[in-house]
């Protein structure tokens, strides 16, 4: 649940770093965020995936679970980049607008690959699991955003979905994606 704690951070990082940037002499050197430019960097996070998931369910189906988790490392690494190097609000704003579209992925993909590899009888604590994780990186993002820069913090942000990818790799397909492909000897 990586991922998860991915979106919680993010949302972490928006709350403690865009007061921030609203500051005349903030850690970029930017002109000081309005008020609606402040509003658009904190709703992109949750606008955004009501117009990337419908396109997303499909890229579980064609690629599979495994390789839609390996892609959404694309979109979070892309978004701490862009925050790590932005020097305007439309590099922010680019970088929410990808950190949506990450948050959407995640969402989306959690549920549906822990629904499939996991027994009944733990589908209940996992899910449970799936909130715990969003809560936890979204405690983390509060807490790191008090006590560390705004560049310290985007590169621990950029850490985590590196950390992530390598864990990727060690997991199994879906077999229900596997027996829906025709691999049920891969399913077993």
């Amino acid at each position: 649940c990586i991922p998860l704690v991915c979106c919680g951070l993010s949302f972490g990082w928006t709350s403690t770093i865009v007061p921030q940037l609203q500051k005349e002499n903030n850690t970029l050197g930017m002109e000081p965020l309005t008020l609606d430019q402040a509003s658009w960097l904190s709703s992109a996070l949750s606008f955004t995936p009501l117009f990337v998931l419908f396109v997303f369910g499909s890229f579980t189906e064609i690629f599979g679970r495994k390789r839609t988790g390996l892609m959404i490392v694309v979109p979070f690494t892309l978004c701490w980049l862009l925050r790590l190097f932005a020097t305007n609000f439309y590099h922010i704003l680019a970088a929410q607008i990808l950190y949506g579209m990450a948050d959407a992925f995640s969402f989306l993909l959690a549920p549906l690959y822990i629904t499939e590899i996991t027994a009944v009888s733990v589908r209940g604590f996992m899910a449970n699991f799936m909130l715990f994780s969003f809560q936890v990186g979204l405690l983390l993002g509060y807490i790191l955003g008090t006590v560390l820069s705004y560049k310290a913090f985007t590169v621990v942000g950029l850490i985590i979905p590196i950390v992530y990818c390598g864990g990727v790799l060690l997991l199994p397909e879906s077999p229900v994606w596997l027996a829906r492909h025709n691999q049920v000897d891969n399913a077993k």
